[in-house]
Formats: structure tokens, sequence, C-alpha cells
């Protein structure tokens, strides 16, 4: 592109210029119990168990609970996100690009956090009949993400004392089973219309906060499965939320992009965790 392009040519390209439709990332971070500013290579996420109230006759001592502790750790992970934006390039074809290259950066890293989560998601170990130390599992049953595996889905949360701030995270094709399903949809039974708005990413249903991922690079959702947990059941921390700068390299003759993420996730406690698999 010539270097004399006239002003109005300028600005209808800038107008025109465009990133690749992507997944922006930190999607799930409202999802999880997050833990900003932290230090060192590893973060902690205490635990306590349950007890039962006992009697006592009153000459006897008190009977403690024996309540148990556990200490869940998190080893943080750092990621880059650089690129070189070559000095020419604003003259070559009339747009400065630092700025689009920092947003994909960003976005690229904020994806990263995303499949973090997802990936804490997926380590947990599911059961039908879950023991203290597994999450629940839905099984597929040759059918669709239907309205009875959501109320079975619920039904596990509620059942284990993990109702709540619950959040179900789902691929489109999920979303897609849903939406044939009346009672998530019709007035009948909802106040909020799927269809209307933006599908069912974003609603609350039975307490069910909604997550439709679109499809990322760094793998996403696996094919065939959403996840849900309570809030409280999903950890995340970072030392900051995204740090990054931009510098003059001269041996590249081009400004560097680099942007960087210190962060990791982690289940906390399966028993709020739920796994629905479907076909």
């Amino acid at each position: 592109m010539s270097q004399d392009l006239d002003q109005i040519l300028i600005e209808q390209f800038l107008s025109e210029a465009h990133i690749e439709f992507q997944s922006k990332g930190f999607l799930l971070e409202q999802s999880v119990r997050m833990k900003t500013g932290t230090k060192g290579t590893s973060v902690h996420f205490p635990v306590f168990g349950n007890g039962i109230a006992n009697q006592k006759a009153p000459q006897d001592t008190v009977t403690p609970l024996n309540i148990s502790s556990r200490d869940v750790e998190v080893t943080l992970q750092d990621w880059y996100a650089p690129e070189y934006v070559d000095r020419s390039f604003k003259n070559k074809i009339a747009v400065n690009a630092v700025s689009e290259y920092t947003q994909i950066c960003s976005m690229a890293l904020a994806r990263r956090a995303d499949q973090m989560v997802i990936d804490a998601a997926t380590a947990v170990t599911y059961a039908a009949s879950p023991t203290a130390t597994q999450g629940t599992d839905i099984v597929a049953g040759g059918t669709g993400f239907t309205w009875d595996k959501f109320r079975a889905m619920v039904k596990a949360h509620r059942a284990r004392a993990a109702g709540g701030d619950i959040y179900c995270v789902m691929d489109a094709e999920a979303e897609e089973d849903l939406i044939n399903e009346q009672e998530l949809t019709s007035s009948d039974f909802v106040n909020q219309k799927a269809i209307a708005g933006d599908g069912l990413n974003g609603m609350t249903i039975m307490g069910v906060h909604f997550i439709v991922l679109p499809d990322m690079p760094e793998g996403g959702l696996p094919s065939g499965v959403a996840y849900s947990w309570n809030k409280m059941a999903m950890g995340m921390a970072m030392s900051e939320k995204l740090g990054g700068d931009i510098s003059w390299e001269n041996k590249h003759a081009s400004y560097l992009v680099n942007m960087w993420l210190e962060a990791n996730a982690i289940n906390i406690d399966p028993l709020g965790s739920v796994r629905v698999n479907f076909v």
C-alpha cells in the first residue's frame, strides 16, 4: 500500500481493520474463587471438614467434633504472549498495529486463564456414585444435554449441600441441545427468554449460571462434556491479572509487545463438581 495514501483512504482502512473472531478470554473468572496479588510459586486453599453435634450428661466432659482439615496447593504457571511489530508496518498499511497486537496478546493470555480452569475441572475424578473425593458424573445415556440431565445436575449439587452459587460451563453444542428443551425456553417455565436474548449464555435457571464457551485454540472444553461447579469448589490464583510492556528492540528494528500471566487453577472440593456427558 502506498505511503502517499490520502487521508480519506487511511480513515477507511482504519475503520475496516479487524481482528479475527476469537474468544476474548477471562470468561470463567466470575465462576471461581479468585486469589490475586499472590507471592511465591504456589498458593494454598485451606479446606475444613464437617462435624456432628453430640450430647453429654452433666457430669461428663465434652466430646470434640474432631473436624478434619486439609490444604489444597496450586503451583503457579508462567505464560507469555510476545509479538514483534515492524517499525515500517504503519507506513506500509497505514495503521499502527501496536494496539491490535496488544489486544491479541491479551486475549491469548485471557483464554489461557480459562483453559486453566477447564483443565482443573477435567482433572477431577468423576463417578455416577461418587465418594467424598469424587465429583458426580451424569452419564451420556445416548442423548444430548437434556432437561432431565440438567435436573440431575442440580440434584447432585443439592444432595451434596453444594447448591447456591453454581455455574454450568458448556459449549455451543450443549447449548443447542438445551434450547430444544421447552422447560428452559418457554415462558410457561422461565421468565427469561433465551431465544430473544443471548441464548443461555448469562442466564440463571434454578440457581445455575450458564456460561457458553466458544471454541479455543488452547483446547477448550472436551467434546461431549459440560462441567458444573459451585464457585467455592474451584480456585484460581494469579500474581496479577495481566502484566506487560512495549519496548523498542534495535536488533529487530521492531517494537516488542510482551505480555505475561502467572496463574493457575485447581479444584478445591470435588463434592461441588459435576460432569455432564452428552452425545
